[in-house]
């Protein structure tokens, strides 16, 4: 793992306890992306970047795949079994880095990973979902768009410091990556190496890494 990861699992770790506090937009788009996932879907899912186990939580009480949730943060593991203390069904979960998460080839129906893929480089990221998918299998991934959090950078330029350095960099990086998109998340849906059946997408978008993301 990098020291770049190592670092964005330590903060990740710290923050676990009260992440779900303040991740409501993650917490819609989640809840979005799951919509799409066919209810009589079979075989197994992988959650790439499970985070606290929302994602997982749902999963396990609305469909009857076998689910395996990966996470890069020890911490977000920990609430993630906490999550599922009640939950019947069995959970594997495993600490290991979405763009190489060890796991066999062609292991999985269903991958999913919801607001994750913007701490990888998407090169890599999506290399290894395309390992890990079986021939015909689905791909659903959510991650920010340029206009998400809008109003925060809108308000950061109205503001009298407005010649500072904005915090909201993130937003301002996705900008020119799809200048066609006016949504306030991208979500898409594939079969595997066919990137078409989500009606707002016809090929999945380049993702700045994080080095890229943080101005």
């Amino acid at each position: 793992m990098t020291l770049e990861k190592k670092q964005i699992a330590r903060q990740f770790s710290r923050a676990a306890t009260t992440y779900d506090d303040v991740a409501s937009v993650q917490a819609l788009m989640a809840t979005r992306l799951i919509e799409k996932i066919p209810i009589d879907a079979r075989g197994t899912l992988i959650d790439l970047g499970c985070g606290t186990g929302a994602a997982l939580k749902s999963l396990a009480s609305q469909t009857r795949l076998e689910l395996i949730g990966i996470d890069v943060a020890a911490g977000m593991l920990a609430q993630t079994r906490l999550r599922l203390e009640r939950v019947s069904k069995k959970v594997v979960l495993l600490e290991r880095d979405l763009e190489n998460t060890g796991l066999e080839n062609e292991c999985a129906d269903i991958v999913f990973s919801n607001a994750a893929i913007q701490w990888c480089q998407s090169r890599l990221a999506f290399a290894e979902m395309n390992r890990i998918l079986r021939p015909g299998g689905q791909l659903f991934v959510s991650t920010f768009g340029p206009q998400t959090l809008c109003e925060w950078r809108q308000a950061w330029q109205a503001a009298p410091w407005m010649g500072a350095k904005s915090p909201w960099g993130v937003c301002s990086a996705h900008r020119g990556s799809d200048e066609q998109s006016s949504a306030s998340t991208r979500d898409w849906v594939s079969s595997r190496r066919s990137w078409s059946v989500c009606p707002r997408w016809t090929s999945p978008p380049r993702v700045p890494s994080l080095s890229e993301a943080v101005v």
